[in-house]
């Protein structure tokens, strides 16, 4: 028996390719510009949404890079009080994937920015995946990582201009 997990991501293609929704949407929270105690009034007069919110055991998200700390914490504070819990997420166990090396959020910062107090309370457990399963030409893995990081040396340059197409 597994407990359901509700799948999400942070912006609509990747919820489309994981056949799941958008965490804001199924969160009911829209692009969090209202105040709190607004949107939890409309969940709360949503019967279904506030059933689903209220019953909801896991949720994942994907593309966690892209999730803002201001939405993460508009989020974690409408579900605290839909589910009358001090816990994060309302005591949802929330299972993050993504790469935060990949694109950051749009007019925010990275959820884990200052290791914050927030970011803390949810005391994830890291699973790093390390085997590399779409590339296996050594030198090609290695200078994608170099990318990766910030890392782009005149060997990095050298190694792709080779591959650049004028026009």
């Amino acid at each position: 028996f597994y407990p359901q997990i509700v799948l999400t991501s942070t912006t609509g293609i990747s919820a489309f390719n994981i056949n799941g929704v958008t965490l804001h949407s199924f969160c009911g929270v829209g692009i969090c510009n209202k105040s709190i105690d607004k949107t939890i009034l409309s969940i709360r007069k949503n019967l279904e949404l506030y059933k689903i919110l209220t019953q909801c055991k896991i949720i994942a998200v994907d593309e966690i890079s892209m999730l803002g700390y201001n939405h993460f914490k508009y989020i974690d504070s409408v579900l605290k009080d839909i589910r009358n819990s001090y816990k994060p997420f309302g005591g949802i166990q929330v299972i993050i994937i993504g790469d935060f090396y990949q694109l950051p959020p749009v007019n925010d910062d990275f959820i884990f920015v200052n290791n914050n107090a927030l970011w803390k309370s949810f005391n994830f457990h890291t699973v790093e995946l390390t085997k590399i399963w779409r590339q296996t030409e050594y030198d090609f893995i290695e200078n994608l990582n170099k990318i990766r990081i910030g890392n782009v040396d005149e060997a990095v340059i050298n190694f792709f201009e080779p591959n650049i197409k004028k026009n």
